[in-house]
């Protein structure tokens, strides 16, 4: 019955000193986590960009048609509805849109290329969209 006793205060030790080094665990992850970081979210003054990406693999085309001017062009603003190019998959011509608000900053291929899926084709600067029109009285 001893022997049994001392089991159990054994065991009451060992939950007792694990759950303190889990606790100390876990303070030292929040520590570690708040070191070195700045503000949260991005800074106001920094211009944010998003890449427009094929979503598979085929032959970008940046016209309607062979010498046709391009859907898009360096300055020009899209919006997430925008044609920006076609991609040509097994003979099919497939539009791509923008999928973003902004202004195109580089078209990162040329016209014709074969490009992979996930491949970055456009880098745009993200801006606001305009206010909505206001409602009719």
């Amino acid at each position: 019955m001893v022997r049994v006793v001392k089991n159990q205060q054994w065991y009451q030790f060992f939950c007792l000193a694990f759950t303190a080094f889990l606790a100390w665990v876990f303070v030292m992850s929040l520590a570690t986590e708040s070191v070195g970081k700045g503000p949260e979210g991005p800074q106001a003054d920094e211009p944010q960009y998003a890449f427009i990406v094929s979503p598979f693999e085929g032959t970008f085309v940046a016209g309607e048609y062979p010498g046709a001017p391009p859907f898009v062009a360096v300055g020009d603003l899209v919006t997430p509805d925008s044609v920006v190019c076609k991609i040509i998959v097994w003979e099919d011509m497939k539009p791509l849109k923008s999928m973003v608000y902004g202004v195109i900053e580089a078209r990162l291929v040329e016209d014709y290329q074969h490009v992979i899926a996930d491949e970055p084709l456009f880098k745009v600067l993200i801006s606001a969209p305009p206010p909505p029109p206001p409602p009719p009285m």
